[in-house]
């Protein structure tokens, strides 16, 4: 995580303008410790983990879900229509 967060990328931006999305629980910690927001994403049939997430996903979906309550606002109107199959 220390060369993630030292990588040129990352050089000004604030804990909270990072969003972690994996499901290593190892790296889920390390970010939830920086101050990132993160997200847990496992198969609809996998375990949900031991570190405590801002979210958890089992699909792109879920993931922008958790990106626009952040954001507040929806990024595209079609993504209901992907809900719906």
């Amino acid at each position: 995580m220390e060369t993630i967060l030292k990588a040129a990328a990352f050089r000004g931006c604030e804990p909270k303008q990072v969003l972690m999305v994996t499901n290593d629980d190892m790296l889920l910690a390390a970010a939830k410790d920086a101050g990132f927001f993160t997200v847990k994403y496992r198969t609809p049939t996998g375990l949900y983990g031991q570190v405590t997430t801002d979210f958890n996903a089992t699909s792109a979906v879920e993931i922008q879900d958790a990106l626009e309550e952040l954001n507040g606002v929806a990024m595209r109107g079609s993504a209901f229509a992907h809900r719906s199959s």
